[in-house]
């Protein structure tokens, strides 16, 4: 079924020229409700009757029937062939759905297809959003019962909806997976249209985070989204408005990133061949000497041989010239989204993907972090073998804890930096020396509360301890130095243990900035975002009350980003939501200031660093500090002004 145009805009330059057709972008809906409902549909309905001839309601919808269909009377049909037709999807679609049963049949018989009318009230309503979403003046719709056989097809769309179940019952998510990957390997390195996965299935949101591994499209390229919130009114239209403006914006960007990845991989495979072949090569005598070398100096040999392979690794997928070339041209598409202001360089399109804090804390902490074996734990050994296995014992870049870390109320961790000349001599029988640690103050990570830094810090970020998570930050000028033996001592008292062990040159930074008391900026770029909470309200002109942004029901608490210089900014998602609500907002009370409210821009400006001030025209936000308990009072305070709709962000003060 397809929502044709034959609209054509005038485009007559010279009375010779004919007019030329206005080019519609083609939008795609592999649903196979929304094209058209089947006899499978009326699981779920009350239809026992059917197999029932001396039933009042047989006799009914029979009578209905025969107005439509020649056929003789219920009493001159026979049982096979009343069931044949009623199996058929030719029932659902000339009986059921008819003007004629909708006008005679009693209510009755209505009920026993209350199932199934609610099905088609339902993809009814859908496909009033999405026409209201592509209007037949600029899109051609085409709605798909069933997924193209090839999915190259896919590829002539512009912006493709597809559902997660079709006809088949069978239909799983891996089979989704397997077509979209299907879908990507048809395009090569063309763009591939955007996508939203469509169901009302709620395992489609739990499977998220793997539909972009498995069908290998960039996650910038795919948007999950249930049926059940395309008819929310906090979403509906607009929400589906917006995601389609987000993600074709991303497209480039989408394409650009899946290429890499690709390549990337690729990379990874061809240095895997590259870096076995180098280690079945390698001489015997060499890996003895790196042995030999780790041993004599009771160095961890783990480090010594991962260093090596690690970086062999590393260069053959660096080294690769298709990897380089999908990186500029990544990095040259990323650039498109960047804009100036005032000098500095700000993202002008935030893009929305579903990615949450702990992948990128997670990427963080494995650069930051080796994941090497935490040596034995020191204090169960004697003095003298303590004494001679030091290096390995207490290795370069060794976080230590002591017994009180999880009931102190501040919590600190030492970092052992001493130099490894000294950490050999040490070894070698020089038990005079002393070993340096550093004090780091330990920060709790959680998804409300995560500790703001600035450029001048030095963290080591994302360290799980006993399931907790920590930040480790550098204490200017505190230092812990103690000749060896006398070290060995305080350990046992406080029952120091190894919980970490810092990469090599992470552990450096430390011991630099020890000496020079502080970090060179370019060494270590830092998240410089703190994360509070706050609720939102407004304030519109001759209203009485302020309006309380309310998700089901329940007062909705945000999460926020604060910078530095106390402006904030909300995540994507939130952002989104918030455009949303406005515009159901100013639908609502009909307020004029609403009439050009441009969604997508309102959600990209409250993704950025925002202090008081006018967010977009007639908006104004503005920013309070306050018990969230006390939030709706101190609303209530904010005076109305005529023609501007006043946005109040209530911030939980900072402790």
């Amino acid at each position: 079924m397809t929502e044709n145009t034959n609209d054509m805009e005038a485009a007559v330059i010279d009375a010779n020229v004919p007019a030329q057709p206005n080019v519609l972008k083609k939008i795609a809906v592999v649903d196979d409700q929304l094209f058209s409902l089947k006899r499978k549909d009326l699981a779920g309905s009350d239809i026992d009757f059917f197999e029932d001839r001396t039933s009042e309601e047989l006799a009914e919808l029979w009578g209905i029937i025969q107005k439509q269909k020649p056929f003789n009377s219920l009493e001159d049909t026979s049982d096979d062939e009343i069931q044949a037709f009623l199996n058929t999807d030719d029932f659902i679609e000339d009986v059921l759905l008819s003007e004629v049963f909708d006008g005679e049949a009693s209510q009755n018989l209505k009920q026993k297809f209350d199932h199934f009318f609610m099905l088609s009230t339902t993809a009814k309503k859908h496909k009033e959003i999405i026409k209201k979403v592509f209007p037949t003046s600029e899109f051609e719709v085409e709605y798909l019962g069933v997924r193209p056989q090839n999915p190259k097809v896919l590829l002539n769309y512009e912006f493709i909806m597809l559902d997660l179940f079709m006809n088949d019952s069978v239909t799983t998510i891996q089979d989704l997976k397997d077509y979209l990957k299907k879908l990507a390997t048809s395009a090569r390195t063309s763009p591939i249209p955007p996508i939203v996965l469509f169901s009302s299935n709620p395992s489609l949101s739990e499977n998220r985070k793997s539909f972009s591994k498995a069908a290998k499209i960039s996650s910038a390229g795919i948007y999950i989204l249930l049926k059940a919130d395309l008819l929310d009114t906090n979403f509906a239209d607009v929400g589906l408005a917006l995601i389609y403006k987000q993600l074709t914006a991303q497209i480039d960007v989408a394409n650009k990133m899946r290429n890499f990845i690709k390549a990337w991989v690729s990379a990874l495979n061809n240095a895997k061949s590259r870096a076995e072949e180098n280690l079945w090569n390698l001489d015997a005598g060499a890996m003895q000497y790196i042995h030999y070398t780790a041993v004599t100096d009771n160095d961890p040999y783990d480090e010594h041989l991962s260093e090596l392979i690690s970086r062999e690794y590393s260069w053959h997928v660096e080294s690769n010239p298709k990897v380089r070339s999908t990186l500029s041209k990544l990095d040259n598409s990323l650039f498109d989204h960047l804009e100036s202001v005032d000098g500095n360089k700000q993202i002008k399109n935030h893009f929305v993907v579903p990615m949450e804090q702990k992948d990128s804390r997670n990427l963080i902490s494995h650069f930051t972090w080796s994941g090497l074996t935490l040596p034995e734990a020191f204090n169960n050994f004697p003095e003298n073998k303590t004494l001679i296995s030091i290096n390995k014992l207490i290795p370069f870049g060794a976080l230590l804890i002591d017994k009180n870390f999880a009931e102190a109320e501040k919590k600190v961790a030492l970092i052992h930096i001493t130099q490894q000349c000294d950490l050999n001599d040490i070894s070698r029988g020089d038990f005079d020396k002393s070993l340096t640690f550093v004090i780091a103050e330990a920060n709790k990570v959680e998804n409300h509360k995560i500790s703001q830094y600035n450029s001048q810090d030095l963290v080591a970020k994302s360290l799980k301890i006993n399931d907790i998570e920590y930040d480790f930050q550098f204490i200017k000028g505190r230092l812990l130095c103690l000749p060896v033996r006398q070290f060995l001592q305080y350990s046992k008292e406080h029952e120091y243990k190894v919980m970490g062990r810092l990469r090599h040159d992470i552990a450096s930074l430390f011991m630099q900035a020890t000496v020079n008391e502080m970090l060179r900026p370019a060494s270590q770029k830092l998240d410089r975002s703190v994360v509070i909470k706050g609720k939102i309200y407004l304030r519109i002109p001759n209203s009485n009350e302020p309006i309380l942004f309310v998700e089901q029901g329940v007062e909705k608490v945000f999460q926020l980003y604060k910078i530095k210089s106390n402006s904030y900014s909300f995540y994507d998602s939130d952002s989104n939501d918030i455009g949303m609500w406005l515009k159901v907002q100013g639908n609502q009370y009909n307020s004029d200031l609403f009439k050009d409210l441009d969604v997508y821009g309102l959600s990209q400006a409250l993704m950025k660093p925002r202090k008081n001030g006018a967010i977009v025209p007639n908006i104004e936000f503005k920013v309070m500090p306050e018990n969230l308990n006390e939030a709706t009072a101190k609303a209530r305070g904010v005076a109305t002004r005529q023609n501007t709709i006043i946005f109040i962000l209530i911030i939980e003060p900072e402790s």
